[in-house]
């Protein structure tokens, strides 16, 4: 299962770089940065509703949405930021750096939420190994910036 679960997150970053063209594409199309985003964003909702609609990946329930913490809202604003910064970004570095520095942010942050418990994240120890891999990725956006 586990391999399962890697190769659909290898996927998911598949996905980011295909998003980051589609939605630069778009942008050329709308000559907006943000009117692309909102664009993917309403393809997304339309998406998501089908798939919370069909019960696919069960029903869930908003009875306790109250509950949640303020920061739990945060994806919202992360994801529009996303959305936007990829689009600026995207015909000025290429595709590949974009995503390279995605990754870097991605991986210096989450080793951040793992060392520390952040947020609910289960805690794991900040190993030689988790800095070595931000030095490789590091090293890999260095490289993508060179011509």
């Amino acid at each position: 299962m586990k391999h399962l679960i890697i190769f659909g997150t290898v996927l998911g970053g598949a996905a980011l770089a295909l998003q980051a063209a589609w939605n630069a594409r778009m942008r050329v199309v709308v000559g907006n940065p943000v009117l692309s985003a909102f664009l993917s964003v309403i393809v997304t909702f339309l998406f998501l509703s089908i798939v919370v609609v069909s019960g696919a990946l069960g029903r869930g329930s908003l009875s306790k949405i109250g509950a949640a913490p303020w920061w739990a809202w945060g994806g919202g604003f992360a994801g529009a930021y996303i959305l936007v910064i990829t689009l600026v970004a995207l015909p000025r570095i290429g595709a590949a750096l974009a995503v390279a520095c995605f990754v870097l942010g991605q991986m210096v942050t989450a080793t951040l939420l793992d060392s520390t418990g952040w947020f609910g994240v289960t805690r794991l120890e900040l190993t030689p190994m988790r800095f070595l891999a931000i030095a490789l990725i590091v090293a890999g956006v260095a490289l993508l910036q060179r011509r």
